[in-house]
């Protein structure tokens, strides 16, 4: 398990960067964050739904790919529509809502293997989350056509 969760965070690293570089090279962020949010909703459901080690660990790789390749480009959109004069407190206002957000699913994980005994509830509850934040990236999309 720790060799698992250190190969993960290897993984994890250099994935914002790489979002971002993505991201940059198609001057389209939100297909990057809409990529990013399909893999995690599909790796995140799989965690419940696989029997077998090597396809598990191969899913908490890939997740670990994509659970921070969609930062950059985020990050990108309030730069975008708002220039580098605000780059701290847009950066600050990402970051509060982005920490903010992990703290409540990870508790929200905890508290639903506790009340159910599994963590299939926890994971599925975290897989809508991704798709939901898919259907806001649809609409930041929209947002950024008719800003531009």
């Amino acid at each position: 398990t720790g060799f698992i969760i250190a190969i993960r965070t290897l993984l994890i690293a250099p994935s914002t960067v790489l979002g971002g570089y993505v991201s940059d090279r198609l001057r389209n962020p939100t297909a990057v964050m809409a990529l990013s949010l399909i893999i995690l909703a599909i790796t995140t459901v799989g965690f419940t739904k696989v029997d077998n080690l090597a396809v598990l660990v191969s899913l908490i790789f890939v997740n670990a790919i994509f659970v921070q390749s969609y930062f950059g480009p985020l990050f990108s959109i309030p730069v975008e529509r708002y220039g580098t004069k605000m780059i701290g407190t847009l950066s600050g206002f990402g970051n509060f809502y982005a920490n903010l957000g992990g703290l409540t699913f990870t508790y929200l994980l905890g508290l639903l293997k506790d009340r159910t005994g599994h963590f299939e509830s926890g994971f599925n509850a975290i897989a809508t989350a991704c798709l939901l934040g898919l259907v806001f990236t649809g609409l930041l999309e929209r947002m950024r056509r008719a800003g531009s």
